[in-house]
């Protein structure tokens, strides 16, 4: 992870780990473009970044990260999880209204759920040979639509 965040109000969420991971398994997604500052920054303690940290499976966090605007996109993104409720709609690649809405994603529709388990079908026609990928949560089914079908 790099010691520096773009200058620019782009971000690709591949560039560092703790963004990846909460994209690829959680679903977030930045506000494109990143604003300069966050409209209600939150003043995070030692033990928030520790907590962070833990969520996204990494021993420390950078400290320009700890600092940085997306820090604080990710911070509420987690606290929305954490209510057991759903994060806001511009930052949750399931919230209906988002620019990068998996619901938009033509793959989700080879989703089926079979009693606990949840399959990627795909029809003949997307395949040289029929098959059938079946996992035991939505998570991870939602994880594998993201594959190029």
């Amino acid at each position: 992870m790099g010691t520096s965040l773009p200058s620019s109000n782009t971000y690709d969420v591949t560039s560092y780990t703790p963004t990846e991971t909460l994209h690829y398994y959680f679903g977030f997604v930045p506000p494109l473009p990143v604003p300069r500052k966050h409209p209600k920054p939150v003043n995070l303690t030692q033990k928030d970044y520790q907590l962070f940290a833990a969520i996204v499976n990494a021993d420390r966090l950078d400290e320009g990260f700890q600092h940085s605007t997306i820090m604080q996109y990710c911070h509420q993104f987690v606290k929305g999880l954490e209510r057991k409720s759903v994060p806001p709609n511009e930052l949750f690649d399931s919230a209906i209204g988002n620019p990068k809405c998996l619901r938009g994603v033509d793959r989700i529709r080879f989703i089926c759920a079979r009693g606990g388990y949840f399959s990627l079908v795909l029809p003949a026609a997307n395949a040289t040979v029929p098959w059938d990928l079946t996992v035991t949560n939505s998570i991870d089914a939602l994880f594998y639509v993201d594959w190029k079908c």
